[in-house]
């Protein structure tokens, strides 16, 4: 079974490696510590500098580096700290170990006395959840703190700043925005430090655990971009789909150190112990899924809906009436429900009230973030206008709908 498990891991890791590369094109820095190497793959920084021996584990696409809580910890160059300057897109990885204390993960602070121009992120095992604080001064001081998903091994943490904005995402959501009075550079007298915060809480520890794929981009990621380079760690990648009676589809599963994977039910399936296995369910039917890897068990779910071909109404194209753009995770993009009753998409075009197109597609998979020349529009009523082919005969489908903000 496990031999099977890791043929599997090993394929989908390499389509993986694939999307990785395609959003690490915009990278200026990365580290993503595969065979225990501090070197920034983009060549633009020095090695980062750390108190051991680095040693290496089962990480996001190949290796992650791990810290034991004690004394390892790992200096990234000075010259890091040119790129908060302007707009940047920080973001990685961590995997803690279990543990009820607080850990320093990281941090950009030059001793106790100030909070000037300072960043820390620390973890908090007792309640499971991530505190990020950085400010320029007394004044202009934020404290961010979130719950993490219990049903996950691996977080990921994206701290972006955009002109003035600053916006903290914790595993793709977005947890909180803020404005802030003015710009925030990061200290030059202190490097970004993982596990070696100067001031760290005498109740707490250093950082134990794993840290994987950090990554600054020289720009501000959209909410949506970070989403769409999510690496899905122990994660599904297939999203909750529709076949029609009679026909299969592989479940895809995300990068995962796990030994072993338990689908159920086991009914439809061609094997229950694959990671990635077939569904070819009679009838609509959701999957759960269980892995565990180094004491860590996670849990995660797909539903697989099953039309019969014959009942298809092709003038009910579903859509929603509204939906909500604000990056919470529910009803953030504006697409096509029941696509698989489309044989072929000419166009999806989107107006607003004036009749100047706002977004259009050909893959009746799209859908739009409510967001046009990479700026968010204004809420109020707009106009879709669909053209497909549904039951081999061309079809057109047109109507309003209202973003909400």
């Amino acid at each position: 079974m496990v031999e099977r498990i890791e043929n599997n891991h090993a394929r989908f890791l390499i389509v993986l490696h694939l999307i990785m590369i395609s959003f690490a094109a915009f990278a200026q820095v990365r580290y993503d510590f595969n065979g225990c190497s501090l070197r920034d793959n983009s060549g633009t920084l020095p090695d980062a500098v750390s108190s051991f021996t680095p040693e290496c584990a089962c990480g996001i696409l190949a290796d992650g580096l791990t810290f034991n809580g004690s004394d390892d910890y790992l200096t990234f160059p000075q010259s890091m700290s040119n790129l908060f300057d302007t707009d940047f897109t920080l973001d990685f990885y961590f995997r803690p170990a279990p543990s009820d204390r607080e850990m320093d993960i990281l941090s950009n602070k030059a001793d106790c006395i100030s909070i000037d121009s300072s960043l820390t992120i620390r973890y908090f095992g007792n309640s499971r959840e991530v505190l990020v604080e950085f400010g320029s001064n007394i004044n202009n001081f934020f404290s961010i703190k979130a719950e993490l998903d219990p049903n996950l091994c691996w977080h990921r943490i994206t701290f972006i700043k955009f002109n003035l904005e600053y916006r903290v995402l914790i595993n793709n959501k977005l947890i909180r925005r803020v404005i802030s009075r003015e710009n925030i550079p990061l200290r030059r007298g202190a490097p970004i430090a993982i596990a070696n915060n100067p001031c760290i809480n005498p109740e707490a520890i250093p950082f134990t655990g794993s840290i994987d794929e950090f990554t600054i981009y020289p720009r501000a990621l959209s909410d949506l971009e970070v989403i769409r380079s999510y690496l899905f760690p122990d994660k599904i990648v297939t999203a909750d789909t529709t076949i029609f009676k009679g026909e299969s589809i592989q479940i895809r599963f995300g990068n995962t150190c796990a030994v072993s994977a338990i689908w159920s039910p086991a009914a439809g399936l061609n094997d229950a112990f694959l990671l990635s296995p077939i569904a070819s369910p009679e009838e609509s039917t959701t999957f759960t899924v269980q892995v565990t890897s180094s004491g860590c068990t996670v849990t995660d779910s797909v539903t697989i809906y099953v039309a019969d071909r014959d009942k298809l109404d092709c003038n009910k194209l579903l859509l929603p009436k509204a939906f909500t753009p604000n990056n919470d995770g529910l009803n953030d993009v504006y697409g096509i429900s029941n696509t698989f009753i489309i044989e072929s998409l000419e166009f999806f075009e989107i107006y607003d009230r004036w009749g100047a197109r706002m977004w259009s597609a050909t893959n009746k998979l799209d859908a739009w973030d409510g967001s046009f020349n990479g700026q968010a529009v204004n809420p109020g009523t707009y106009i879709y206008k669909i053209k497909y082919v549904c039951g081999s005969e061309d079809r057109v489908s047109v109507n309003s709908f209202l973003l909400l903000r």
